[in-house]
């Protein structure tokens, strides 16, 4: 082996070898910066995981306050709502005006807390699927039904507050004055509880959850 030779088997060898220090360097950089991301989404997850138990707290402590024995679930309502991406207020709204959280009226037998199918007719007319074996069940059937029907094509709460439409225009109740008496209802909501507060840092923190996701 001549020095020309072994001279270029030395430079292969030492470009070889910076190369995959670089990659090894890169190597490290990537994993530093992958076990940030992971690192940061567990925090913000804690974050929003805290939230929703102090949204629940604010649920269950207005309800209490209207009416006590109600016996539905703070959890599930959260829970279903946001497995329906419906704001929880329409449901507290809804439920206190329709029938106290299903203690009176109708739902008292029902268990229909929303009165959903049970508006204007006796028990025995009413159909089985409207009837539920607890308050809680009649939950998820009104949150499907309200983001399925209501809250369709860019509608928002605040919508169905002005207009409670469905996607065929069918108003949810007879009643001319129901979306005044909705708003009264959102309106104390939103002045003895810190649903409104709670919901808007939730939402800060899920976006910026999902932008450290992109990453």
């Amino acid at each position: 082996m001549n020095f020309k030779q072994l001279t270029r088997i030395l430079l292969i060898m030492i470009l070889l070898l910076i190369f995959l220090t670089k990659t090894s360097s890169e190597s490290n950089l990537n994993n530093k910066e992958k076990c940030y991301l992971e690192q940061k989404i567990r925090e913000l997850e804690l974050n929003i995981d805290k939230i929703n138990s102090l949204i629940i707290v604010e649920i269950e402590s207005y309800m209490d306050f209207k009416k006590m024995g109600h016996g539905i679930d703070p959890e599930l309502i959260l829970e279903m709502c946001d497995k329906y991406n419906v704001d929880p207020r329409l449901l507290l709204v809804q439920g206190w005006l329709e029938s106290h959280w299903g203690t009176i009226g109708m739902a008292a037998r029902t268990n229909s807390v929303f009165n959903v199918g049970a508006t204007g007719v006796g028990y025995e007319e009413i159909h089985d699927i409207y009837k539920y074996e607890t308050r809680n069940h009649s939950i998820e059937p009104y949150v499907k039904l309200i983001s399925e029907r209501y809250l369709v094509d860019d509608r928002t709460e605040m919508d169905l507050l002005n207009n409670f439409v469905d996607v065929n225009n069918k108003r949810y109740a007879q009643a001319t004055n129901y979306e005044s008496a909705l708003k009264v209802v959102w309106k104390e909501i939103n002045e003895t509880t810190k649903i409104d507060s709670l919901i808007t840092a939730r939402q800060i923190i899920e976006e910026e959850k999902l932008q450290f996701s992109y990453k």
